[in-house]
């Protein structure tokens, strides 16, 4: 009995002993199989003893799964990286390719040597990346994935090289471009016109004609030109010289020119209003044996617009329909374009209703070119109603169209109203532009709160944006306006710390603004500024002619230091400015006369001003009416009758009449003088040419009469008057009428009169 049941416990334990021999020799297996790969598990199995290959075999199955789970997975996460490769998503593509790298389980740096299956794929995850940066042209980026491939062991194709010469060209980093053109062949890969196009792309995005014309030699010396490249070069020196591309398509006769080629230049030509070349561009693709399409004919009728030239857009678009060439959207908008230039409003709008007549349905650009004429012209509420108007057509405006509506409410002073479209504009998912928050800045500066414009400047840069030299400018501009020469200067600080340089209308408004306070010292201050950094020529130095100021701008900061001068009555100082801006070559507007003129005038430096608006007359400058009206009414306030009379009698010299003002001046200066008869007869005057006098002029005749050294004249004549005034002209007499004529005739008779004419004398004194 015992020896059977040693015998049994004996056999027990061999069993288990058998069994976890088969056990361990399956795991065995499995661990080979997973090192190994499926394709080993034949000779994994020879290894295996009889019993242990069923448990081998669900080992194996399990194992395929594994790899073929893992094969769908690196697929489908191959496939978000290509797609987010495709719309240029940089970032979306880093996190793809992370998560691509995770799955193949490598590290970096990575020292062991790749299997050609996984450099393959590696190649084509990170190729994938680079293609990400190609689309966004972010070329940093890209070069740095090249670097982390190189560095996992992963060798580059002629595709790799590709997408990092788009890169570059779309980034305008023509240098980068050219290296990675040389790596490209030193690497022994095909060079193609693809990639000749690429540098050339890269030249004409950074404005360099001459590395694009060098290029395509290159391309034509290897065989490699063809009208692509043509084009690519042409559109690129076209971008920045019609006529440089021009020259460059007459010296590469040996590559032939197609629709493309003729229709860039027509539109290079149109973007600059020529017409002429557009039409002969135009004549040129015929002659070519070409047919000009609807592009051609569009770009024809923008350059027409472009000039306000109407009847020459009617005729292209009417010759359009005579070859059966049916205008497009963007044509609609080329000629609502030239109606708004040349009709405003009014004409745009029986343009676009002519065209949804004929069956062409206005897009969102042309819309939005019909609400920029609108809020041109101050009319913000049809501009808003146009906005309805796309919505309902089922378009959907764009942040162009969004930033139109914005500036016209700022145009109107509304800043609630600009406030309340910039956050449509972010509740329909646009992200704020800089020309928006400038908009925004200007909108508040306008409306005279410069807390709100201090507030979007802080948004603009919390936004990440950079603030340009417009930003400061509205914002030094507003300061300066409203008297805030401190804030004004502050803002200038900000504009340094920032990087961004002060240009010339920097420096102007901080003139203007002391010119307005009379300060001259602050004006010869920043003219001295604006000198130092190169924007402005002072006597004796010399400017590139690059850095030098426009005429305009110079002109503007000359004027505030005459004005100032005339302001402050320096005669000395305002001829020596008036001499330097001579001598800088500076040729004073009638805006520069009409501030020094009214500035002495108003000092009473009448000889002087009068000496100014002489030279003005000798210069050919047309001197407006208000310049004289200065010179009559200063004189009239020094008592010099006979000046003013004389100024008047000049008017008609020089083609001008005089309006209410004028006169106004004259009755004064005889009233003052109680000379009656001669206020009477200025009074009549006016009355002959046409002009009503108000109850100013009336209140002035009153002041002769009670100047006048004939009373009882004066005090009957201005009963009568008064009568007159009220009951035939219906003028509403007020409580300085009452006050004078109460002086003249009596204030209880002049009460009475009130109630005699159906006046109430308490109204009346109210009435200021």
């Amino acid at each position: 009995m015992a020896l059977r049941l040693r015998a049994r416990v004996r056999s027990h334990r061999a069993g288990r002993m058998a069994t976890a021999a088969m056990v361990g020799v399956a795991c065995a297996g499995a661990a080979v199989v997973a090192a190994t790969g499926v394709a080993s598990v034949a000779r994994t199995a020879r290894a295996v003893p009889p019993q242990a290959k069923s448990v081998l075999a669900a080992v194996t199955r399990e194992t395929k799964q594994q790899e073929a789970l893992r094969k769908s997975t690196w697929k489908a996460a191959w496939s978000t990286l290509d797609a987010l490769a495709s719309i240029g998503d940089v970032q979306g593509a880093d996190a793809a390719l992370r998560s691509l790298l995770s799955l193949m389980m490598v590290q970096t740096p990575h020292s062991a040597a790749l299997s050609g299956s996984d450099e393959g794929k590696l190649r084509t995850a990170y190729n994938s990346a680079i293609k990400a940066c190609s689309n966004a042209g972010n070329a940093s980026q890209a070069s740095l994935y090249y670097e982390e491939m190189r560095e996992r062991g992963v060798r580059p194709n002629g595709r790799t090289y590709g997408k990092l010469m788009e890169a570059c060209a779309k980034a305008g980093e023509v240098e980068a471009a050219e290296r990675w053109f040389g790596l490209l062949g030193e690497e022994g890969f095909e060079v193609g016109s693809i990639e000749f196009n690429m540098l050339i792309d890269a030249a004409g995005r950074c404005g360099d004609g001459p590395a694009a014309e060098r290029w395509l030699a290159r391309a034509m010396e290897a065989g490699l030109a063809d009208t692509a490249t043509l084009n690519s070069v042409v559109q690129a020196v076209a971008q920045h010289s019609l006529e440089a591309a021009e020259t460059l398509l007459t010296s590469a006769h040996d590559l032939k020119p197609d629709l493309i080629t003729f229709n860039t230049l027509v539109a290079a030509a149109a973007r600059i209003g020529d017409l002429a070349a557009a039409e002969r561009f135009f004549e040129e693709a015929e002659a070519a044996g070409l047919s000009p399409d609807v592009v051609t004919f569009t770009s024809v009728i923008d350059a027409a617009a472009k000039r306000g030239d109407a009847p020459s857009a009617e005729r292209w678009l009417d010759l359009a329909i005579a070859r059966r060439i049916e205008p497009n959207a963007v044509t609609g908008g080329a000629l609502v374009d030239v109606a708004a230039r040349t009709g405003g409003t009014t004409a745009a709008r029986s343009t676009l209703d002519n065209l949804r007549t004929s069956g062409v349905k206005p897009n969102i650009v042309t819309l939005n070119t019909l609400a920029a004429t609108v809020a041109q012209e101050g009319d913000f509420a049809s501009a808003t109603r146009i906005y309805d108007e796309a919505i309902a057509s089922g378009l959907r405006p764009d942040l162009i169209f969004f930033n139109t509506l914005l500036a016209a409410a700022a145009k109107a002073g509304d800043l609630q109203a600009a406030k309340e479209w910039f956050e449509r504009a972010e509740q329909a998912g646009f992200t704020p532009d800089s020309f928006t928050l400038n908009t925004l800045i200007s909108a508040a500066a306008r409306s005279g709160s410069l807390k709100a414009a201090n507030r979007w400047y802080n948004r603009m840069v919390t936004s990440k944006m950079q603030p340009d030299v417009v930003t400061f400018n509205t914002l030094i501009s507003a300061s300066a306006r409203h008297g805030e020469m401190a804030s004004a200067e502050q803002w200038l600080v900000e504009m340094s710390r920032t990087g961004e340089q002060p240009d010339v209308v920097t420096f102007n408004s901080l003139m203007a603004a002391a010119a307005r306070k009379g300060n001259l010292a602050c004006v010869e201050r920043w003219f001295a500024r604006a000198c130092e950094v190169g924007l402005l020529r002072d006597v004796g130095s010399s400017l590139p002619s690059h850095k030098q100021a426009a005429p305009s701008q110079a002109l503007l900061a000359y004027t505030s230091l005459m004005k100032a001068a005339a302001d402050k009555g320096n005669l000395t100082a305002l001829e020596h400015w008036a001499s330097q801006a001579s001598s800088s070559g500076v040729t004073l507007d009638a805006t520069a006369f009409h501030h020094v003129v009214r500035a002495c005038a108003y000092r009473g430096n009448l000889e002087t001003a009068e000496e100014w608006l002489e030279r003005a007359q000798r210069e050919g400058v047309p001197v407006q009416l208000t310049v004289h009206n200065s010179i009559i009414a200063a004189a009239a306030r020094e008592g010099d009758v006979a000046r003013a009379e004389a100024r008047f009698s000049a008017l008609a010299e020089v083609g001008l009449h005089p309006d209410e003002r004028t006169f106004s001046s004259l009755i004064g200066a005889r009233a003052r003088q109680g000379d009656l008869a001669g206020a009477k007869v200025w009074f009549d005057r006016m009355e002959a040419s046409g002009l009503h006098p108000d109850i100013f002029h009336v209140t002035e005749l009153l002041w002769a009469c009670k100047l006048s050294p004939s009373r009882a004249d004066a005090a009957a004549y201005a009963e009568q008057l008064a009568r007159h005034m009220v009951q035939d002209r219906g003028i509403e007499i007020d409580q300085k009428f009452l006050v004078v004529l109460g002086k003249v005739i009596g204030a209880r008779q002049a009460a009475d009169l009130c109630r005699e004419l159906g006046l109430d004398p308490d109204v009346v004194a109210s009435r200021t």
